[in-house]
Protein backbone atom coordinates (compact mmCIF):
# COMPACT_ATOMS: atom_id res chain seq x y z
CA UNK A 1 0.00 0.00 0.00
CA UNK A 2 1.38 3.38 -0.83
CA UNK A 3 1.91 6.10 1.68
CA UNK A 4 -0.19 8.23 3.61
CA UNK A 5 -0.50 11.44 5.85
CA UNK A 6 -0.12 10.44 9.94
CA UNK A 7 -1.03 14.75 10.33
CA UNK A 8 -3.68 16.11 8.42
CA UNK A 9 -5.70 18.70 8.44
CA UNK A 10 -8.95 17.76 6.63
CA UNK A 11 -11.86 15.89 6.55
CA UNK A 12 -11.86 12.10 6.28
CA UNK A 13 -13.40 12.20 3.22
CA UNK A 14 -11.58 14.54 1.44
CA UNK A 15 -9.25 13.18 -1.40
CA UNK A 16 -5.39 12.64 -0.69
CA UNK A 17 -3.61 14.36 -3.17
CA UNK A 18 -0.15 13.00 -2.49
CA UNK A 19 1.41 16.13 -0.44
CA UNK A 20 2.50 15.89 2.42
CA UNK A 21 1.58 17.95 5.67
CA UNK A 22 3.32 19.24 8.98
CA UNK A 23 1.66 21.05 11.53
CA UNK A 24 3.40 24.10 11.76
CA UNK A 25 4.31 23.56 15.55
CA UNK A 26 6.15 20.34 14.69
CA UNK A 27 9.37 21.83 14.11
CA UNK A 28 9.37 24.51 16.85
CA UNK A 29 8.63 21.25 19.06
CA UNK A 30 11.13 18.76 17.14
CA UNK A 31 14.14 21.56 17.61
CA UNK A 32 14.52 22.01 13.82
CA UNK A 33 16.07 24.58 11.88
CA UNK A 34 14.19 26.21 8.86
CA UNK A 35 16.07 24.55 6.18
CA UNK A 36 15.82 21.45 7.66
CA UNK A 37 12.93 19.05 5.77
CA UNK A 38 10.54 17.34 7.87
CA UNK A 39 8.02 14.73 6.38
CA UNK A 40 6.68 12.04 7.95
CA UNK A 41 5.23 8.91 6.45
CA UNK A 42 3.41 5.97 7.32
CA UNK A 43 2.16 2.77 5.67
CA UNK A 44 0.17 0.32 6.33
CA UNK A 45 -2.67 -2.61 5.39
CA UNK A 46 -5.73 -3.97 7.58
CA UNK A 47 -6.14 -7.38 6.26
CA UNK A 48 -9.91 -7.89 8.05
CA UNK A 49 -9.68 -11.81 7.56
CA UNK A 50 -6.40 -12.28 9.21
CA UNK A 51 -7.72 -10.08 11.81
CA UNK A 52 -11.03 -11.72 11.95
CA UNK A 53 -8.75 -15.47 12.18
CA UNK A 54 -7.13 -14.17 15.28
CA UNK A 55 -10.06 -13.01 16.70
CA UNK A 56 -11.71 -17.10 15.54
CA UNK A 57 -8.46 -18.37 17.60
CA UNK A 58 -8.64 -16.63 20.67
CA UNK A 59 -12.43 -17.68 21.21
CA UNK A 60 -11.27 -21.18 19.95
CA UNK A 61 -8.25 -21.70 22.71
CA UNK A 62 -10.84 -20.42 25.39
CA UNK A 63 -13.60 -22.69 24.14
CA UNK A 64 -10.67 -26.10 24.49
CA UNK A 65 -9.77 -24.46 27.75
CA UNK A 66 -13.19 -24.38 28.89
CA UNK A 67 -14.37 -28.25 27.59
CA UNK A 68 -11.37 -29.23 26.65
CA UNK A 69 -9.77 -30.54 23.11
CA UNK A 70 -12.69 -33.37 22.26
CA UNK A 71 -15.66 -31.26 24.17
CA UNK A 72 -17.16 -30.05 21.30
CA UNK A 73 -17.48 -29.94 17.45
CA UNK A 74 -15.79 -27.24 16.15
CA UNK A 75 -17.39 -27.41 12.51
CA UNK A 76 -15.12 -25.04 10.28
CA UNK A 77 -12.98 -23.19 12.65
CA UNK A 78 -10.06 -24.87 12.86
CA UNK A 79 -10.34 -24.43 8.70
CA UNK A 80 -11.02 -20.81 9.28
CA UNK A 81 -8.33 -20.12 11.31
CA UNK A 82 -5.83 -22.07 9.37
CA UNK A 83 -6.85 -20.18 6.14
CA UNK A 84 -8.28 -23.06 4.67
CA UNK A 85 -11.97 -21.54 4.27
CA UNK A 86 -13.34 -18.80 3.19
CA UNK A 87 -16.52 -18.59 5.33
CA UNK A 88 -15.39 -16.20 7.80
CA UNK A 89 -18.11 -13.81 7.73
CA UNK A 90 -20.40 -16.83 8.88
CA UNK A 91 -18.56 -17.72 11.56
CA UNK A 92 -16.83 -14.19 13.10
CA UNK A 93 -18.72 -10.75 13.06
CA UNK A 94 -19.82 -8.04 15.29
CA UNK A 95 -23.02 -5.60 15.48
CA UNK A 96 -23.09 -2.47 13.39
CA UNK A 97 -24.34 -0.61 15.96
CA UNK A 98 -22.25 0.86 19.11
CA UNK A 99 -20.72 -1.20 21.44
CA UNK A 100 -21.44 -0.79 24.76
CA UNK A 101 -19.48 1.02 27.77
CA UNK A 102 -16.54 -0.09 28.89
CA UNK A 103 -15.79 -2.67 31.63
CA UNK A 104 -14.46 -1.95 34.36
CA UNK A 105 -10.31 -0.69 34.62
CA UNK A 106 -9.32 -3.61 35.80
CA UNK A 107 -10.43 -5.78 32.99
CA UNK A 108 -8.31 -5.64 30.12
CA UNK A 109 -9.53 -8.04 27.64
CA UNK A 110 -12.89 -10.23 27.96
CA UNK A 111 -14.22 -13.61 26.77
CA UNK A 112 -17.76 -14.71 27.21
CA UNK A 113 -19.53 -18.14 26.13
CA UNK A 114 -23.06 -18.56 25.08
CA UNK A 115 -25.50 -21.28 23.67
CA UNK A 116 -27.63 -20.82 20.52
CA UNK A 117 -30.64 -22.77 20.46
CA UNK A 118 -32.82 -22.98 17.26
CA UNK A 119 -36.98 -22.57 18.03
CA UNK A 120 -37.63 -26.29 17.76
CA UNK A 121 -34.30 -26.49 20.51
CA UNK A 122 -32.71 -29.21 18.36
CA UNK A 123 -29.84 -27.44 17.41
CA UNK A 124 -27.30 -25.95 20.00
CA UNK A 125 -24.07 -24.14 18.91
CA UNK A 126 -21.49 -22.23 21.15
CA UNK A 127 -21.18 -18.85 20.62
CA UNK A 128 -18.15 -16.68 22.02
CA UNK A 129 -18.09 -13.26 22.13
CA UNK A 130 -14.01 -11.55 22.61
CA UNK A 131 -13.64 -8.38 23.75
CA UNK A 132 -9.95 -7.07 23.27
CA UNK A 133 -9.25 -3.97 25.48
CA UNK A 134 -12.35 -4.22 27.16
CA UNK A 135 -11.93 -1.61 29.47
CA UNK A 136 -10.70 1.12 26.65
CA UNK A 137 -13.21 3.42 25.09
CA UNK A 138 -14.16 6.43 23.37
CA UNK A 139 -16.76 8.86 24.72
CA UNK A 140 -19.42 6.11 25.58
CA UNK A 141 -18.70 3.69 23.31
CA UNK A 142 -16.72 0.72 24.35
CA UNK A 143 -14.59 -1.53 22.42
CA UNK A 144 -16.33 -3.88 19.54
CA UNK A 145 -17.64 -7.38 20.87
CA UNK A 146 -17.11 -9.81 17.97
CA UNK A 147 -19.23 -12.51 18.08
CA UNK A 148 -18.04 -16.15 17.06
CA UNK A 149 -19.99 -19.24 16.19
CA UNK A 150 -17.83 -21.72 17.64
CA UNK A 151 -19.07 -25.04 17.27
CA UNK A 152 -21.19 -27.35 18.36
CA UNK A 153 -22.00 -29.62 21.72
CA UNK A 154 -20.69 -33.25 20.94
CA UNK A 155 -23.44 -35.61 19.67
CA UNK A 156 -23.27 -38.37 22.72
CA UNK A 157 -24.72 -41.71 21.61
CA UNK A 158 -27.74 -43.35 23.17
CA UNK A 159 -26.79 -45.93 25.75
Amino acid sequence: MGRCRIFRLADIGAPFNGHNYTPPTLRDARGLRPEQKLEIFASGHCDVALFARAIAKIAYCQTVVRFGLDGFRSLLLPKIILGECQAIPYFVGTPLNLPPPPLSTNMMHAIQHANLRSNTGRLKLYLVYVRLFASSAHDQSGMPIYHVILGAPNVRPNL
